[in-house]
């Protein structure tokens, strides 16, 4: 159902991006603010880390010649479930996820 959250009863667009440990917070905005202007609280712990984790796995591929380029993790997915020897492929470096969706982390 659109507007849903799996975690919180109601979770706005603005907030599916974020790391908010907030319910509350995310439920007003949604139902008395405009989502797309409120800024949920944020686990900052939890979002410099995710931000370490991301940052570290693609300089990780990089230095090891692999693909570190970022990709929506659905268009990901989508390829390797329809090439069954794609972490192979990709381990050789052949370029298996060229013409997925481009990721927005970083330049």
């Amino acid at each position: 159902m659109a507007h849903q959250c799996g975690v919180y009863a109601a979770r706005p667009f603005a907030c599916r991006a974020w790391h908010s440990t907030s319910a509350a917070r995310c439920e007003a905005i949604f139902t008395h603010g405009d989502p797309l202007s409120m800024i949920p609280p944020l686990d900052m712990d939890l979002y410099n880390a995710q931000w370490d984790v991301v940052y570290g796995v693609a300089e990780g591929l990089r230095q090891a010649g692999l693909d570190d380029r970022p990709y929506e993790l659905h268009s990901m997915l989508h390829r390797v479930l329809d090439m069954p020897d794609a972490a192979r492929r990709w381990l050789q470096g052949e370029d298996v996820f060229a013409g997925c969706t481009p990721g927005a982390f970083f330049d």
